[in-house]
């Protein structure tokens, strides 16, 4: 049986934080796509910033 290798998907957006999406918890703002991406994927719970850029880095 050979092995296949993994689907990666680096999602990455600019000015957005994690409290604006459904599936980090919020339950206000519907975001059903990346909801569906996120149930079948693996989601970091605790990342960190190397460059502070953007919005999410300041607070």
């Amino acid at each position: 049986m050979t092995q296949r290798p993994p689907n990666i998907l680096l999602f990455i957006s600019d000015q957005q934080r994690t409290d604006t999406m459904s599936c980090y918890g919020n339950d206000w703002i519907r975001s059903p796509h990346l909801d569906s991406l996120a149930a079948g994927s693996y989601v970091f719970d605790n990342t960190y910033c190397t460059q502070a850029v953007c919005t999410p880095s300041r607070g």
